[in-house]
């Protein structure tokens, strides 16, 4: 009995080294997730006039924390922003954007960016809907390819594409 959990054990070990990481989830299906999450928070027009909000509150903080998440005060009555991701990184340097993550599974985890309205449309800025889309760090959209959680899109694109 001994030799036979042994064995089982030693069997099981060699199939899991062989596992790697799941293929990555392709990009229209991240695009279709938030543009599912943006209709559930009242459409493209309710996140505009929050992101208008959050972006006036975000400009006044003396001295902006680089990350947020759902239960700081500036996020308070923003539900449909907040529904967006779990993280938000917002630095002061770029007052236009603020970057999102989304965390799906430890292998699912992508970035998105909402832009504040009032504002120049940054370069590299790929709409999915209303003023939400993606930033590519080289400022050109990189359309056929998937996006990875090890992607970073924090601070490179900048100027204006519009």
């Amino acid at each position: 009995m001994v030799r036979l959990k042994t064995f089982s054990l030693i069997v099981l070990s060699m199939m899991l080294v062989g596992c790697g990481p799941p293929p990555p989830v392709p990009k229209h299906t991240h695009i279709k997730q938030v543009q599912g999450a943006i209709a559930k928070a009242g459409g493209v027009t309710n996140i505009i006039n929050e992101s208008r909000t959050l972006f006036t509150r975000l400009s006044q903080k003396k001295n902006p924390a680089p990350f947020y998440g759902a239960e700081d005060p500036c996020f308070h009555g923003l539900s449909g922003i907040t529904n967006l991701g779990d993280v938000f990184h917002y630095a002061s340097y770029e007052p236009d954007r603020l970057h999102i993550r989304i965390h799906n599974s430890h292998f699912d985890t992508y970035f998105i960016d909402l832009l504040n309205p009032d504002l120049p449309e940054p370069a590299g800025f790929e709409r999915i809907a209303g003023n939400v889309g993606f930033i590519e760090p080289d400022g050109a959209a990189n359309r056929g390819q998937p996006i990875r959680s090890e992607t970073n899109r924090t601070s490179s694109a900048t100027g204006s594409g519009r």
